[in-house]
């Protein structure tokens, strides 16, 4: 159906139009549905080629096209594609939404995330950061979890196994609380427990955490 509609607004000229680009951003969800994101990416370029050249830059649909594009590089292992996208995303998101919006908490995170996988440590620090003190509701449950253990990563990565350590217990504890002591992110935690402990020459106490 979706490709269908991108069929019948090229038979109509309408290729430069938002609703053309509206067809094809619908298309490339479907694909990604379908879990084929390189599929997507293209349809993704050119939804938000037309947004780009057609909107106003704070629109919505077209900060929808920057994340949607971000997020598929992000899927492929493009970060530093990636990266461009979501730091144009943000103050947009900013803008519109207040930075009290959940929204915005999860396109901190989402950045983060990146500059953390490029080896930015100390940018994507001051996102997690941000949304510990974040105006308005704070994260809480899982949610808030994440954010913890990749902060503790980062304090790890720069050299503050203490204060890496001291992130890691805090997330599990609320894994622990709103999850359960059985889940797959209480074994991430402890499996970064372990990383820990081995780094810092304490082998004793890391076969019982990988365990």
């Amino acid at each position: 159906l979706c490709r269908r509609a991108i069929g019948i607004r090229e038979s109509h000229g309408q290729v430069d139009d938002p609703g053309y680009a509206t067809s094809l951003n619908s298309y490339a969800v479907c694909m990604i549905f379908r879990g084929d994101y390189r599929a997507a990416k293209p349809y993704f370029e050119r939804a938000l080629k037309i947004r780009q050249q057609t909107l106003d830059p704070s629109d919505p649909d077209l900060v929808r096209s920057l994340s949607n594009l971000g997020g598929v590089n992000v899927e492929l292992g493009d970060y530093a594609s990636a990266r461009p996208l979501l730091e144009r995303v943000l103050p947009l998101m900013e803008k519109s939404l207040g930075p009290a919006h959940s929204d915005v908490g999860t396109a901190h995170f989402n950045l983060g995330l990146v500059l953390e996988l490029l080896g930015d440590y100390e940018a994507a620090r001051s996102h997690y950061e941000w949304i510990l003190g974040k105006p308005g509701k704070k994260p809480d449950g899982a949610a808030l979890g994440g954010v913890l253990v990749h902060l503790g990563i980062v304090q790890n990565e720069t050299g503050d196994p203490v204060g890496a350590e001291r992130l890691y217990r805090r997330a599990l504890r609320v894994y622990e609380a709103t999850t359960g002591a059985e889940t797959k992110d209480v074994a991430w935690i402890l499996s970064e427990l372990g990383i820990l402990k081995v780094g810092a020459g304490g082998p004793g106490t890391a076969p019982a955490l990988f365990e």
